[in-house]
């Protein structure tokens, strides 16, 4: 049996480096063993390693570290860790629900009396499911992330506060923040909105993200009684260009 060899920063020269930026850099010293890397999680299982952790992959000539789950079974699964930490990485439904004895629009945006919205939820996430082949990450797996409520799925944002109509701005909010793991989010990255007015559902909206100021970090809102998802589960995501 192999144990796992997780890369330290102490151990080498450049591999760390490589496998975080994305970098073209072959995995040189005793950081990784025997100079190797797989496709896959179930390749690193193929070859007698039987330890959850990070491992080295290859994709498209370069290096990945990637978390592998379920190493003692038979179909093991690759997670992307994000470095940021669960704080800058969260899904949220807002918790309060705005109304008054008329039903109309607050005047200001923390107007009027307040109730629990029953979908409310909180997402923290410190590691995503991660498909290598295609280079997505699958938001709605919620292994690693520290969930409540509606347990919204990463990158999903809504609320209930007030009707679409009412000047107040959305409160559901998500954050993603992919610095140090040398991804970025790709342009094609597409939300569907949902949105309730009087208990009935309108038809779905498509929408595109507005290019980031960066495009390792993206914040979104969404809400009025509506919430925002991606709707295919899959986010694109590509190497990052230094």
């Amino acid at each position: 049996m192999v144990s796992n060899h997780t890369v330290k920063k102490t151990d080498i020269p450049c591999s760390l480096e490589g496998i975080v930026s994305g970098h073209r850099i072959p995995c040189t010293g005793h950081a990784c063993p025997q100079n190797e890397s797989g496709l896959s999680c179930a390749d690193w299982h193929l070859k007698g390693y039987t330890d959850d952790g990070e491992y080295t992959m290859s994709k498209e000539g370069r290096l990945l570290q990637l978390y592998c789950h379920g190493m003692t079974g038979t179909k093991p699964q690759e997670y992307l860790t994000l470095p940021q930490g669960p704080s800058k990485n969260i899904g949220r439904i807002h918790p309060d629900q705005w109304y008054s004895a008329r039903q109309d629009c607050p005047d200001g945006p923390e107007e009027g009396q307040n109730r629990t919205y029953l979908d409310r939820g909180t997402s923290e996430f410190s590691k995503v499911r991660f498909h290598l082949g295609s280079m997505e990450i699958q938001t709605d797996d919620l292994t690693f992330a520290n969930a409540t409520g509606s347990k919204p799925e990463f990158g999903m944002a809504g609320d209930c506060f007030a009707r679409v109509d009412c000047r107040v701005k959305p409160k559901g909010s998500f954050d993603i923040d992919l610095r140090g793991t040398g991804l970025e989010v790709a342009s094609i990255f597409q939300w569907q909105m949902e949105t309730i007015i009087g208990g009935r559902l309108r038809q779905p909206t498509l929408y595109t993200d507005p290019k980031p100021a960066m495009s390792q970090v993206v914040h979104g809102r969404c809400g009025l009684c509506a919430k925002c998802f991606i709707p295919s589960k899959r986010m694109k995501v590509k190497f990052l260009v230094v």
